[in-house]
């Protein structure tokens, strides 16, 4: 073990804490070594230190090892907790692993206590890390919501069965659906009229080949009204460059749409008007 630690033994026989010492000394371990009898000092010697792994024995005059593990459990529970005695039947030892202990290491069998350090200090530094990695990934997720909440347009991440899989707050206002709502449902079978039915199912197909593209539809929301979009759709790959649905941004063209619409139709009657003329 190269980095140095700190090492805190909770033991009120000077004699095993010695022999506890040049073991650990012995086996090559880096360390400094903290030794306290007592829940006041070894109270305070965890505050005043930055202290990587505890020993400490099963049962004391003032303080139990199952108090000092119920004490650690909540107030610093990245720290390993390894009982070091030689009054802990199968049993118990068992119990003081169920309620938060690390390890265990009998007294007349010491030769183990270098490796049961070294894996409880692996342990831990495996499980700080992979806490750091897991809020990072919190932390990236929270802001790639917020991003993708925060978008003008509407979007979704469908399967290649167009299963809606994810839907941002705009998606849902548009829809006037809540998330819940949408969530492993069928755009075309809530969202589309039977006319757009066979266009996405074309389009789906398309996606799965590789091909993006830009179309305008025409979406049902919740209340019945109609409000048109237009969708920019793309291949989602999974991380085999395999596709496995579509993501999909909604962009709302209702108002713009429906002047295009009036106005056509102003233009069409216009127009047969201008040919019914002599």
């Amino acid at each position: 073990m190269e980095n140095q630690i700190n090492i805190l033994h909770l033991e009120d026989n000077d004699n095993d804490a010695l022999l506890v010492q040049l073991i650990i000394k012995n086996s090559g371990i880096n360390s400094t070594y903290f030794q306290t009898d007592n829940k006041v000092d070894f109270i305070e010697k965890l505050n005043k230190n930055k202290i990587d792994i505890i020993l400490s024995d099963y049962s004391l005059p003032d303080y139990s090892g199952n108090e000092a593990l119920e004490f650690i459990t909540k107030y610093f529970p990245h720290i390993p907790f390894v009982f070091v005695s030689g009054t802990m039947g199968e049993e118990t030892a068992i119990e003081s692993l169920l309620n938060g202990a690390t390890d265990y290491v009998l007294k007349n069998k010491l030769e183990k206590l270098p490796s049961a350090i070294k894996r409880a200090i692996k342990e831990a530094k495996l499980e700080k890390e992979f806490k750091e990695a897991n809020e990072e990934l919190i932390q990236s997720e929270k802001k790639y919501r917020t991003l993708i909440n925060g978008m003008s347009e509407g979007l979704i991440m469908a399967d290649n069965d167009e299963k809606i899989l994810f839907a941002n707050k705009q998606f849902c206002e548009i829809t006037a659906y809540n998330e819940t709502e949408i969530i492993g449902e069928e755009i075309y079978k809530f969202l589309l009229t039977e006319e757009y039915h066979k266009l996405i199912k074309e389009k789906t197909k398309l996606r799965q080949k590789g091909i993006k593209d830009t179309y305008e539809v025409e979406l049902i929301r919740k209340d019945g009204s109609k409000i048109w979009v237009k969708i920019s759709a793309s291949p989602w790959y999974d991380q085999t460059n395999n596709v496995i649905g579509s993501i999909a941004a909604f962009e709302n063209i209702d108002e713009s749409k429906k002047a295009q619409i009036e106005l056509k139709k102003q233009q069409d009657l216009l127009q047969t008007i201008i040919d019914s003329t002599p």
